[in-house]
């Protein structure tokens, strides 16, 4: 997504699989919109970053950044019991397998640019591509007694003062191919 980075249009961008990997899935592209990015220019700079994937060979700098932080964030998971817990119950879950998280990483490891660019081409087609646009909803009024300027609720604290309204960040959805990552 180096164009989606360099143009700074995206104050997010992740790409994972779901719902789950014991059963066919989707792979999901998810962005959220920086600045004045309207939703319709991120889905352009998605659609042409994934079109890209099918044409040109990822970089190795890119390959190796992205084994790097794969590695990263499966430890960073570890760290905690929670992590630890909740990763050693999927996986329990998924595989049946105690060493199914050390396989999968490995696996994932393997996993080469012209691996990539062959799912790409197979997988993130027109066909199988859903997109989904959340966009914000206007601020609601604060009906709390306070708010309203009854009286009988005081505001004097500043922890109590009402906070500016704002509302939910715009946020792209691509959804893209079925069975994402599973051999037919």
């Amino acid at each position: 997504m180096a164009t989606i980075d360099v143009k700074r249009l995206a104050a997010e961008v992740s790409a994972f699989s779901a719902p789950g990997e014991a059963l066919p899935n989707l792979f999901v592209v998810y962005a959220t919109p920086q600045g004045k990015t309207t939703l319709a220019e991120l889905e352009q700079a998605l659609r042409a970053e994934i079109a890209r994937l099918k044409t040109e060979t990822i970089g190795k700098e890119e390959m190796v950044r992205v084994r790097k932080n794969l590695r990263a964030d499966t430890i960073r998971t570890l760290e905690t019991n929670m992590g630890l817990a909740e990763e050693l119950a999927q996986t329990a879950q998924i595989s049946h397998d105690p060493y199914y998280l050390e396989r999968r990483l490995i696996q994932l490891e393997a996993v080469t640019a012209e691996d990539l660019q062959k799912f790409a081409q197979k997988y993130l087609t027109e066909d199988n591509l859903t997109v989904g646009l959340l966009k914000p909803t206007p601020a609601v009024a604060d009906t709390r007694p306070a708010a309203r300027g009854q009286e009988g609720a005081k505001t004097t604290s500043p922890r109590m003062q009402q906070a500016p309204k704002t509302t939910a960040p715009k946020t792209a959805i691509v959804k893209a191919g079925t069975a994402a990552g599973k051999k037919k």
